[in-house]
């Protein structure tokens, strides 16, 4: 049997090989790209590791967006030119996604929102905030909103993730865990794995608008990235747990933005209706021919809603969708 034993070995020492080779490819191709497209905006120090955020245009309120599991400032481009025409709009990438820094964990919705409060006091953005949130950046921008009332002006719910709707899937039958395979995805991406496929979990560099392609290419490989991504989903429960005790009626304008085209709407347009009851102020407006993935498919309908929620601040009134 002693043959075994030494194909066994040999066998590990080519994967070992392998590997060492793949994790050096990546370092190397990682550093070409991230010099070849260093970040467009700043890079804010929050108390031991950076953000980055992204902003153009001029005046205020000043709009901070916040994307979805796995996002980056970059997905909201076509949104932040709208925008951009009638105030100052600023996307920023959560910690580990985009070229932020990695930071600590559990990466829950309470450690989100206070980067994001530090994000916004070491930057010197003008107070108050527009606050946009996307799918599980909703959350996210509910927990900021809670905490931080007195710094916001309004807040956007892009077809927001809801504290509840774990449950709700799972009465329906409908997964919730994340694949066991989660886990060895930042693996595969050290070693290189996902760059050598050209196929990476979340946007595709080529599919993207040209202006932002390079940046989206420099960052959407990095290893870090899988990690923090499993590390949000994986305390998903957490962070609806957090949402949910925080919930109270806030009094600045609320608009609900939600998707027309959902694929299970018996579930989701209750959950987006429930939204409305987080203020007194709140209208919502349904993006009918848009499925979930509303920034890329109606960037104008987020513009319209944020819009709508900085009129609703600058007449002190209720916003109207209609």
């Amino acid at each position: 049997m002693r043959w075994v034993w030494r194909v066994a070995v040999l066998l590990t020492l080519v994967f070992m090989g392998l590997a060492g080779l793949g994790a050096a490819y990546e370092r190397v191709e990682s550093r070409r790209d991230l010099t070849a497209a260093p970040p467009p905006g700043r890079m804010i120090d929050v108390g031991g590791h950076r953000l980055h955020v992204w902003c153009v245009g001029q005046g205020k309120p000043v709009v901070v967006f916040d994307s979805g599991l796995g996002g980056t400032s970059f997905d909201w481009y076509p949104v932040l030119l709208g925008v951009a025409g009638f105030t100052t709009a600023c996307a920023y990438d959560r910690a580990g996604m985009g070229y932020s820094d990695i930071g600590p964990s559990p990466r829950t919705s309470r450690r989100i929102a206070g980067e994001l409060a530090e994000l916004v006091r070491r930057s010197e953005t003008k107070l108050p905030i527009i606050l946009v949130g996307w799918s599980d950046g909703g959350l996210y921008a509910r927990q900021y909103a809670s905490e931080h009332e007195s710094q916001i002006a309004g807040l956007v719910l892009v077809d927001s993730a809801h504290e509840d709707q774990a449950a709700k899937f799972a009465e329906a039958g409908f997964p919730t865990d994340l694949p066991a395979w989660g886990r060895f995805v930042s693996a595969a991406a050290a070693v290189g794995v996902m760059r050598l496929a050209g196929r990476p979990l979340g946007p595709q560099p080529q599919t993207e608008p040209e202006a932002v392609r390079r940046f989206v290419q420099a960052t959407v490989y990095r290893p870090g990235r899988y990690d923090v991504m499993y590390d949000e989903g994986s305390h998903f429960s957490q962070t609806a747990d957090e949402v949910r005790a925080s919930r109270r009626v806030l009094s600045v304008p609320v608009v609900v933005l939600s998707s027309g085209r959902s694929p299970i709407p018996h579930i989701t347009a209750p959950l987006q209706r429930d939204l409305l009851q987080l203020s007194a102020r709140s209208c919502q407006i349904v993006a009918a021919d848009s499925d979930h993935m509303i920034l890329s498919r109606a960037p104008e309908a987020v513009v319209r809603a944020t819009r709508v929620a900085i009129d609703a601040w600058r007449t002190e009134s209720e916003p109207h969708c209609d």
